[in-house]
């Protein structure tokens, strides 16, 4: 039963000019590493997936574009989300730019909230 909340892939980039290339992708089919400065095995639990497919849906991470483009040419940021769950997948990628909602009157970066999906997940910071 645990094996229908693993992912099927899952590779996260996230590059800035302050923090350097961060990656998490899927090892084998529990495990995540998490490559920085070293690297590091993670295996989330079945209710860490579970939280995470729901943050998934509740910030609609499936319906991004495939591309979020700005140009900056100084500090810039780089993302990319490759992600494919049971029915599902997601490929996007940014530079210097999130993709965002209005909830109410209030502008939410999706990509902020994705990053507090994965530190939820993993404990690891990808943007700081």
């Amino acid at each position: 039963m645990y094996e229908e909340f693993l992912p099927e892939e899952m590779e996260i980039v996230y590059s800035s000019a302050t923090t350097g290339k961060k990656v998490l992708k899927l090892l084998n089919k529990t495990q995540l590493i998490f490559i920085y400065s070293n690297s590091e095995i993670i295996e989330p639990k079945q209710n860490e997936w579970e939280n995470f497919w729901e943050n998934l849906e509740k910030i609609g991470i499936w319906d991004l574009e495939e591309n979020y483009e700005r140009c900056i040419m100084i500090d810039g940021y780089f993302w990319e989300i490759n992600i494919s769950h049971q029915n599902q997948s997601i490929h996007s990628r940014g530079n210097n730019i999130d993709p965002t909602l209005y909830v109410g009157t209030e502008l939410v970066s999706i990509l902020d909230e994705f990053l507090d999906a994965i530190y939820d997940l993993t404990g690891k910071m990808m943007d700081k």
